[in-house]
């Protein structure tokens, strides 16, 4: 029989178990995994990405619908453009977003990448302004749509000195734009209300700070109901346990940022530190269907 510490995680594990199960009983095929219909196409340029590290994208934006969401990405299609197959979209300027994204979305449905069931995304490389500094964002349809369009820029490196790995953040944008797509919003970091919004995967600006938290990026609600209603999935929350530690967590962290105006101390920027660490490890936590 086990006690203490190794006794209390069974018995969670087993209440876990028991949960899914009656959840998966309750709701039926909603617990079963469902699948995004991918159809990539790779327009080859100046610093884009080779087939081998276009599907490295790919495998990095599955990974984070399969982990927070539990629904997988599945690359139906692969296609390959040049640059110069495109001589009346403007590629190049930082400005033409909406322009681009138009003619993009015609070529895409004459090409039969924009089709019933599919979503479509052109993996661009990335712009350049006139200092040579290399830019990477993206655009896409906003809505449930039935067959949404993207499109985002990916390339190996940055411009930095010495030079970043930009995979990963490329992986970040695809799948940031494709949720566009399946109804997820805009979800920017900070505070509002008075309450702390952690980085995650639908912020503005995710491509831009992955670096400085790689591995810490997820999606958090409202993304997560808003992605899985789209796809007909049951709502997905957090844990109510997870949910009650985070309000202990968010009242703790205001209590020491309130303090820290008042006297700098050491351990108190030690604590908030922690604080956040925690906020951010439990907000980006697990989901299941309610």
């Amino acid at each position: 029989m086990f006690t203490g510490r190794m006794g209390k995680v069974i018995k969670r594990i087993a209440a876990a178990l028991a949960l899914l199960l009656l959840c998966c009983q309750a709701h039926g095929d909603t617990c079963e995994q469902r699948t995004i219909n991918l159809n990539l196409v790779n327009v080859v340029g100046p610093d884009s990405l080779n087939q081998e590290e276009a599907l490295e994208v790919v495998a990095w934006a599955q990974s984070f619908f399969a982990q927070d969401l539990w629904i997988k990405l599945e690359l139906v299609s692969y296609q390959e453009y040049r640059v110069q197959d495109f001589p009346q979209i403007n590629l190049v300027d930082l400005l033409e977003r909406a322009g681009r994204f138009i003619e993009l979305k015609t070529h895409a449905e004459l090409i039969g990448c924009k089709a019933s069931g599919y979503s479509c995304y052109y993996m661009l490389p990335p712009l350049r302004d006139g200092d040579g500094v290399l830019y990477y964002g993206g655009l896409g349809d906003y809505g449930c749509i039935d067959a949404p369009f993207a499109y985002g820029q990916a390339g190996r490196l940055s411009s930095h000195a010495p030079p970043r790995d930009r995979i990963y953040a490329s992986g970040l944008i695809l799948a940031h734009e494709v949720s566009h797509g399946l109804d997820a919003s805009h979800v920017p970091k900070g505070f509002y209300d008075s309450e702390l919004v952690p980085p995650n995967i639908m912020d503005t600006y995710v491509g831009h700070y992955s670096d400085d938290y790689r591995g810490e990026l997820h999606f958090i609600e409202p993304s997560a109901t808003e992605i899985s209603s789209c796809m007909g999935i049951a709502n997905w929350v957090q844990r109510s346990s997870d949910r009650a530690r985070i309000q202990r967590v968010r009242k703790r962290y205001q209590r020491a940022l309130a303090q820290q105006r008042d006297r700098r101390s050491r351990y108190l920027i030690k604590k908030l530190g922690k604080l956040r660490k925690a906020y951010r490890r439990l907000y980006g936590g697990k989901y299941e269907c309610n």
